[in-house]
């Protein structure tokens, strides 16, 4: 995790959003977003399938690309999930619910 959020800080411009689809990705999406590495990231707690996380890509990008606000897109995204399974959302961004507005924390 720290040297993941080593490299992603030393990019030219600041990264927004890491999906981690695999296993057990959620403490490295959460020390991600807690060292500033990313502005947000999402991770899982637990297995999951290939299966599921091209089908949970497939409806999170898909959401986005629709509009949607990031924490509407990843509930939509695990909703479609017959295991189940449901990713974790960490971020340092506060959603407005209903338009795809964000802003982080720190500007309000």
């Amino acid at each position: 995790a720290e040297q993941l959020s080593g490299i992603l800080r030393n990019f030219p411009q600041h990264i927004r959003l890491c999906v981690l689809n695999t296993c057990g990705s959620a403490p490295v999406a959460k020390h991600l977003v807690d060292a500033h590495a990313v502005e947000a990231a999402i991770g899982w707690p637990s297995k999951l399938t290939d299966a599921e996380a091209i089908a949970f890509s497939g409806a999170f990008y898909a959401r986005l690309g629709d509009g949607l606000t990031l924490s509407q897109s990843v509930a939509l995204a695990a909703g479609t999930l017959a295991s189940g399974h449901v990713p974790t959302l960490f971020s340092d961004l506060v959603v407005d619910g209903d338009v795809a507005y964000v802003s982080r924390k720190d500007e309000q």
